[in-house]
């Protein structure tokens, strides 16, 4: 399949897809599941186990105890290990720096897209969303279809779907490394 020894990233989109064919075991049935989605596709990618994959966050201050995690909790860890994508930044007023630019040139397949400043809980704290890019200008990511309107949700998984890139800004772009 691959000319070359694949990278991480290549095995995760690799494994995205397999989710797309029915290969994968585990996909959460459940909209809003972002986090727990990605962790079974890189599992599957990288033979790792559910205690690996979460090895990798760090937990954010919450007030809620015994919490479970969310992707901004996985964002922050993947960046403090040095594994984001240094692209050029863009935001809304006051914060022209708070989202990175998503042109199809700076990313590859199986970069994981994050955003932290979004989806919030019951205490009112952004919980964020993750999804998997997967080349071609698709992200594939669960969510609620509410919230994707331009998406083309998979038969096989309601809750996991293909996003056009660009229809959510994204806080950091992570390219998972062994």
């Amino acid at each position: 399949m691959f000319r070359r020894k694949p990278t991480p990233g290549d095995l995760i989109a690799a494994a995205a897809l397999d989710v797309m064919r029915g290969k994968v075991k585990d996909v959460p049935a459940d909209d809003g599941m972002c986090l727990a989605f990605v962790r079974v596709v890189v599992q599957h990618a990288l033979g790792l186990t559910f205690d690996e994959f979460y090895a990798h966050g760090v937990r954010v201050e919450s007030k809620v105890q015994n919490r479970p995690w969310w992707a901004r909790d996985m964002e922050r860890g993947l960046r403090a290990k040095g594994w984001h994508v240094r692209t050029p930044r863009w935001g809304p007023d006051g914060d022209p720096a708070r989202y990175a630019v998503t042109e199809e040139r700076y990313l590859r397949p199986g970069d994981l897209l994050f955003r932290w400043d979004t989806a919030e809980n019951a205490f009112g704290e952004h919980v964020g969303h993750v999804g998997i890019y997967m080349g071609g200008g698709l992200v594939m990511e669960n969510i609620a279809p509410k919230y994707r309107h331009n998406s083309a949700r998979l038969a096989r998984h309601h809750s996991v779907s293909l996003t056009p890139l660009g229809d959510w800004p994204v806080t950091t772009v992570i390219r998972w490394r062994s």
